[in-house]
């Protein structure tokens, strides 16, 4: 069951969909919720760089001065996020630390249920977007499932599963419904393949879906490759949240032609659950 989210934040999202999005979580139980604010040291540093031998130690002024600005400007970020939530579902800390965001991100999943990343999150210093690399490589190396959420008002209304009936795919199922989250949501599984009849491996997976409260569990199949058909998918079934595991049916073709779950992070279509 839900307990513990890490939700590191960069300092530039918008509060009113992330309210409405812990709002709609729908969770049997209060939980907390940690905010972690994370001073880039390197991007300060590499920003104020190559300064002249007679200037060196202006610019290391000029470093303070930008790391004392940027640790009041996360802390009152970070902080204000609590006015935005229901105290009465949600326990809210946080904390403001330097260093590697990647490596401080991941330091500190340690102890929590759920990682919270947001789209729109800036972490690294003096830029307008973030490194294409960062969150998948954040995703990538997270022992606990990761929450990806996406657009302003990232919701659980719909959810799909990007199911191919296997381990990574069922680990993701499993560690979705442990947290006992979103149970009033309505549950659409997905399923591109060649072979017949994943219909009768469908059963399982809904009835097991329906022992943990969800009541409106269905199926589609789809056609086509892998990230159009997915794509599709979200657009006409009008998916908030897609569940899928971070390999696919065949390390070998992810190895050659990429993964569907890293397509997704690099252009979200929706918000993403993933775990392997």
């Amino acid at each position: 069951m839900l307990q513990k989210i890490l939700f590191p934040l960069g300092g530039n999202e918008k509060f009113d969909g992330i309210k409405s999005f812990f709002a709609s979580m729908v969770s049997k139980r209060r939980f907390a919720l940690h905010g972690l604010g994370v001073v880039d040291i390197e991007g300060i540093e590499d920003s104020l760089s190559g300064a002249p031998p007679g200037a060196i130690g202006m610019a290391e002024e000029a470093a303070k001065k930008v790391l004392t600005n940027e640790k009041e400007r996360l802390r009152d970020f970070v902080g204000s996020l609590e006015k935005h939530l229901d105290k009465k579902k949600v326990d809210y800390t946080w904390k403001v630390t330097e260093g590697s965001p990647r490596d401080e991100i991941l330091k500190r999943i340690i102890g929590s249920d759920l990682l919270v990343l947001h789209s729109e999150s800036v972490f690294s210093y003096a830029k307008e977007k973030e490194s294409a690399s960062f969150f998948p490589d954040v995703i990538s190396r997270s022992q606990i499932p990761v929450l990806y959420l996406f657009g302003e008002k990232p919701h659980g209304d719909v959810i799909g599963v990007a199911s191919d009936f296997g381990k990574d795919a069922n680990h993701a199922v499993y560690s979705f419904l442990h947290l006992g989250i979103f149970s009033k949501s309505k549950i659409i599984f997905s399923h591109v393949s060649t072979e017949e009849g994943p219909e009768k491996r469908f059963a399982p997976y809904q009835d097991y879906f329906k022992l943990h409260g969800f009541e409106n569990v269905v199926e589609v199949n789809l056609k086509g490759e892998k990230d159009s058909a997915f794509r599709r998918f979200v657009e006409t079934e009008k998916i908030g949240m897609l569940i899928l595991g971070k390999m696919g049916e065949s390390k070998l073709k992810d190895y050659l032609f990429g993964t569907l779950t890293n397509a997704l992070i690099d252009k979200p279509a929706c918000s993403l659950f993933i775990h392997d």
